[in-house]
């Protein structure tokens, strides 16, 4: 319900409010907060006031007496509370808004279990026992580049009951419904698991592989590099910039297949991460017909960010959206930005998190040097008795984004890029052994 739990119980009639005043107090016991709102002689009012205070309305009234009250209301389902429409005695308890994102089949369902009555869902997934892929996106964090896109890949879940998901960026995920089925590529894919922008302009990741790595580093990519610290193993990716990108022509005639390569580890492994010449080519005919599948961004990039004293929000704005621009990075996978301590009260930095959306998490020199990834910068550490700052906060940020039952990884994929006042490099929260739980930092 939008994240609130507050329901407003709105009630023209007395066999209503008889209901309402029942209801309200069921509720209450099961943990929400729930209030009854008379409604007669103040009908529009009413709905106006609980629309704006309220995380769901209870709706004791005629269905059409609802529509014609909330018509002027509605923006999209992401903003919009749940509405419920129940009859007198409560036979009927109707799901009318919301009714995955805002929870509105969830309540009711708890609703009719109180009532005596029958829930009535009119949502296809439901219907048909599918899975609501806007719910499961909610679930694991994930953020669709596209709404439209999205609600079209659901459509298609209705229509053939499966859709197929390309795990691009080799996240382990709980074990998918059997209505989402695990793609060999992009371009048989309907869903793609990405932390990039794009997969159809340069640095795409075509023919780019990005497979896991096992806690002990043993298959990092040519050019990367390992370090452990603290018991953790922090793996050093090439950056990933356009220059680098191949095009369909570039890419192997025959796929090595990484699904074998790694089950041997006990890792499991929903797609393979690199691509022959012909599933490129079929990928770049799906992007010109506008048939790419829908982008689905974890949260799992941390940015660290370094500054000079008095460095202004706009500066550091900017620095933020070239690294991501230049890395083709999806804005929506950045999930904290990152510095030194010393930096808790650099009113631009604090600023530009404000504007960015983003916790700002802040560590000391000493968790800093224990991550010591690049050459150290004299004149950083007389500053501040770092010898780093942007890697090794990234990184430090990365690991705390996961719960894990093991192990965690935290892969470097931008090293450090200065502009004459800022410097940023950019983590991605690694592979977990066992459930991905994302968390709030």
């Amino acid at each position: 319900m939008s994240g609130r739990k507050k329901i407003a119980i709105l009630a023209l009639t007395k066999g209503a409010l008889d209901l309402g005043t029942g209801l309200a107090q069921s509720l209450n016991a099961a943990g929400y907060e729930s209030s009854l709102v008379p409604c007669k002689d103040a009908i529009r009012e009413r709905f106006r006031q609980s629309w704006q205070e309220a995380g769901a309305l209870v709706c004791i009234m005629a269905t059409g007496i609802v529509v014609r009250q909330i018509a002027p209301l509605l923006q999209d389902k992401r903003h919009d509370p749940a509405v419920l429409v129940l009859d007198e005695r409560g036979d009927f308890v109707i799901s009318l808004l919301s009714g995955h994102i805002g929870g509105a089949n969830a309540l009711a369902r708890q609703v009719a279990a109180l009532t005596g009555g029958q829930a009535v869902l009119t949502t296809s997934s439901d219907v048909q026992g599918l899975t609501a892929l806007d719910l499961w996106c909610q679930d694991l964090n994930l953020v669709p580049a596209s709404k439209v896109a999205l609600t079209k890949a659901m459509g298609k879940l209705a229509d053939q009951g499966f859709v197929r998901l390309w795990n691009e960026c080799g996240l382990l995920l709980p074990s998918l419904p059997p209505d989402i089925r695990p793609a060999n590529s992009a371009a048989e894919a309907d869903l793609c698991l990405t932390f990039r922008a794009s997969l159809s302009e340069g640095g795409a990741g075509l023919g780019q592989e990005t497979p896991p790595v096992s806690p002990s580093g043993s298959h990092s990519p040519q050019g990367s590099k390992v370090i452990k610290s603290s018991g953790s193993t922090l793996k050093i990716c090439p950056p990933l910039c356009h220059s680098e990108a191949r095009s369909a022509e570039d890419l192997p005639a025959k796929r090595e297949s990484n699904q074998e390569k790694y089950r041997k580890g006990g890792r499991r492994c929903f797609a393979s991460f690199s691509m022959t010449r012909e599933q490129g080519e079929g990928l770049v005919q799906q992007s010109e017909r506008g048939a790419l599948p829908v982008l689905l961004h974890p949260k799992i990039l941390c940015m660290g960010i370094g500054c000079n004293r008095g460095t202004p929000k706009e500066e550091i704005l900017t620095a933020l959206r070239e690294t991501l621009n230049t890395h083709n990075l999806a804005r929506q996978s950045l999930c904290a930005l990152a510095s030194i301590d010393l930096k808790a009260d650099e009113a631009g930095l604090l600023a530009a998190a404000e504007a960015a959306g983003l916790p700002l998490l802040f560590f000391g020199k000493e968790a800093l040097n224990q991550m010591r990834t690049t050459p150290s910068s004299g004149a950083v550490f007389r500053a501040t008795g770092a010898y780093a700052v942007a890697e090794p906060a990234a990184l430090l940020a990365a690991k705390q984004m996961v719960d894990s039952g093991t192990g965690l990884e935290a892969l470097l994929l931008v090293p450090k890029m200065k502009w004459p006042n800022v410097t940023t490099a950019v983590a991605r929260v690694g592979l977990c052994q066992g459930r991905y739980k994302p968390r709030k930092p």
